[in-house]
């Protein structure tokens, strides 16, 4: 899988699909990033599965400056904070959590 976005609509293997979710992940290297996506049923478990199956395929999650309800899902599920430069943005507040962290 090369890098750079996976919309819904792109065949991938994470079970990021339209009729789940709206948005997109980024891939970079063997870190799926989520920064945009919105589960079209919420409640259902479909993005703890997302997360599930990006870690069982050997991926890193990383989230980007999370807000309200992502803010609260990374400090309960201990993803680590750290900082990335970005060449566009400067610093950015990371969040991550990666396979051999959980498993």
């Amino acid at each position: 899988m090369k890098n750079g976005i996976i919309n819904p609509e792109d065949k991938n293997p994470f079970g990021f699909t339209s009729d789940l979710f709206s948005g997109w992940l980024w891939k970079k290297n063997e870190s799926i990033y989520i920064s945009m996506i919105e589960s079209l049923e919420p409640g259902k478990g479909n993005f703890k599965r997302l997360i599930g199956t990006i870690l069982t395929l050997g991926f890193t999650v990383k989230i980007p400056t999370p807000l309200g309800k992502m803010k609260m899902f990374v400090l309960k599920n201990k993803y680590k904070h750290t900082i990335e430069n970005s060449k566009l943005m400067g610093p950015v507040d990371v969040w991550v959590l990666k396979h051999s962290w959980v498993f």
